[in-house]
């Protein structure tokens, strides 16, 4: 028979919130984010996992945990096949880690303790965006094994592009015939007098609102809105909506507009954090697409990102493409325990 683990004594402060709450909590959340070593910084933010819950578990149960040293953003949502599951604020594609904080000791045992606490009321523990051989790995395995049972989980690859050297050194890193395609892509987009606008700093919530929406009007008559597999309706149109309006009040936001003749035919957006941008979504009409548009708008939003200071270029998880842009890789892994 398996040994319980004593509960001890955690933190001087211990309260859980509710979404409302994290909310009013989100810049020390994130900023948090930023000092938790082996994350994806964005998609663990308090702005990628709000922005889930709205679009993707409106009827999910808050369990967020905070103590005065770090979060642990954890919801409970019932999964076909699962049950009623205790997992990270965004599980979708595996990208969060509920673990936000530096001691890594204190936010698992708290883990631990809620769900020893809820007893019998949850069928499945899904933690993901974890990174394998880590402490914090080691630690989880060396405190659920005792008491549960463990299952590995689904692995997920990022692709991000140095930005080191600003866009000199991005286009150094790539090959001889990447380079030509751009610069013949460019040259393609000048010729039809295609201009960019640039979005960046602080917003309303209103404004951020009112772009997206405009961008969405591009992303329905691009190849993906006409065959009904773009972000500008379902899930993915609330998540990306929420999103914007939460990154324009602080000044994260970054988008561009591609205009011919005063009309919009293509836009980039993504959001930055420390040093890193996180592309989100790029579109372009239909009509479009073999000028090469998608590869001048990326190209666009390096040479701004390079102008600011920022040094990574997350494209996301693993699509081919992507490798042709990035040469750096980050993957996590997940795991299931199950009573």
């Amino acid at each position: 028979m398996k040994e319980d683990r004593t509960i001890r004594p955690l933190s001087t402060m211990e309260k859980k919130l509710s979404f409302e709450e994290l909310r009013g909590c989100s810049r020390e959340y994130d900023t948090l984010a930023l000092a938790t070593p082996g994350i994806d910084v964005f998609c663990s933010s308090s702005i990628w996992g709000l922005s889930a819950v709205e679009a993707f578990y409106p009827d999910a149960r808050s369990l967020v945990m905070r103590t005065d040293r770090g979060f642990l953003g954890l919801i409970l949502y019932r999964i076909p096949g699962m049950g009623l599951t205790i997992m990270p604020l965004e599980a979708s594609w595996c990208l969060a880690s509920p673990f936000i904080g530096p001691d890594i000791g204190e936010l698992v045992d708290l883990l631990y303790k809620l769900a020893r606490g809820m007893g019998p009321r949850w069928d499945a523990l899904f933690l993901a965006g974890l990174t394998e051989k880590s402490p914090l790995w080691q630690r989880l395995i060396g405190t659920f094994y005792v008491r549960y049972g463990i299952f590995s989980g689904p692995k997920t690859l990022r692709r991000i592009a140095s930005l080191e050297g600003g866009l000199d050194g991005f286009l150094a890193r790539r090959t001889s015939k990447f380079r030509n395609n751009l610069r013949r892509d460019q040259r393609a987009v000048a010729d039809l007098d295609i201009t960019f606008t640039h979005w960046d700093g602080i917003m309303s919530s209103e404004a951020a609102d009112a772009l997206f929406l405009r961008m969405m009007e591009v992303e329905a008559r691009s190849w993906k809105g006409l065959q009904e597999q773009g972000v500008n309706e379902g899930g993915m149109f609330l998540f990306y909506r929420e999103m914007l309006k939460m990154l324009g009040p602080v000044g994260q936001l970054r988008a561009i507009m591609a205009c011919k003749g005063g009309r919009d035919v293509g836009y980039i957006f993504g959001a930055v954090m420390g040093k890193t941008y996180r592309g989100l979504q790029f579109s372009f009409l239909d009509n479009y697409s073999r000028l090469g548009l998608g590869n001048v708008l990326q190209l666009e939003m390096i040479k701004r990102l390079c102008l600011e200071g920022i040094d990574r270029y997350d494209l996301g998880t693993e699509m081919e493409y992507k490798s042709r842009w990035a040469e750096i890789g980050l993957e996590t892994a997940s795991i299931v325990v199950r009573p």
